[in-house]
């Protein structure tokens, strides 16, 4: 997570364990400022934290990636988080699965 604005990795921690609710708990770990490693115990907890966000604190989104636990938690690269709209009032014609579909994956330049 990159924010210019000061914050506790004790409050990140307590507010996300809060947020995710783990069945079988999760355990953080500091890398740097911004940077955590996160362990969670079971696979329907990794589904949930991957799959149910996007996740936010302090109004800040909160990326994600899976991570081996072997590589140098540096080396992992977090520039995209992934988030879900609504398109509302489309016309009719253009409910086409590929229209819709491109215009969903279209980045705003």
């Amino acid at each position: 997570m990159a924010t210019p604005h000061p914050f506790s990795s004790q409050s990140f921690f307590s507010t996300m364990q809060f947020a995710w609710n783990m069945a079988q708990g999760v355990t953080f770990r500091a890398v740097e400022d911004n940077l955590f490693v996160v362990l969670v115990f079971c696979l329907g907890d990794w589904q949930k934290l991957m799959e149910e966000g996007p996740w936010l604190f302090r109004n800040h989104g909160v990326m994600l990636k899976p991570y081996d636990g072997m590589a140098n938690p540096r080396s992992v690269v977090l520039n995209q988080i992934h988030v879900w709209s609504q398109i509302h009032k489309i016309p009719e014609l253009f409910r086409l699965e590929n229209l819709v579909r491109d215009l969903a994956n279209k980045k705003q330049q």
